[in-house]
C-alpha cells in the first residue's frame, strides 16, 4: 500500500512539475532556423519573458536572446584565440 502510494505521489508531483516547463515561441524557432542554416549544436530554453538559443556558427559559440513574441534582445558571441 505504501508503494502504490508514493509511486502515484511521484508521478502527480512529476506531472505538476513538467506543466510549469514554459515552451519556446515556435515562430521563434522557424525564424531562428531560416536566418542561421548553418548553425550547429543548437540548444533552446525557455524562461517565462524570454527564449535563449546556444548554438555554434563558423566554430564560434553564440547565445541569443528572444522575447515570447519572437523579437531579437541581445547577442552575445564567445570568441577563442
Amino acid at each position: 500500500m505504501k508503494k502504490i502510494f508514493l509511486i502515484t505521489l511521484m508521478l502527480a508531483t512529476g506531472s505538476f512539475i513538467f506543466a510549469a516547463i514554459p515552451e519556446v515561441n515556435q515562430k521563434t524557432v522557424a525564424a531562428f532556423e531560416f536566418a542561421f542554416k548553418e548553425a550547429t549544436e543548437v540548444v533552446w530554453y525557455a524562461e517565462e519573458t524570454n527564449d535563449y538559443v546556444y548554438f555554434k556558427l563558423n566554430n564560434i559559440k553564440t547565445k541569443i536572446r528572444f522575447d515570447k513574441e519572437g523579437r531579437f534582445i541581445s547577442c552575445m558571441r564567445m570568441y577563442s584565440e
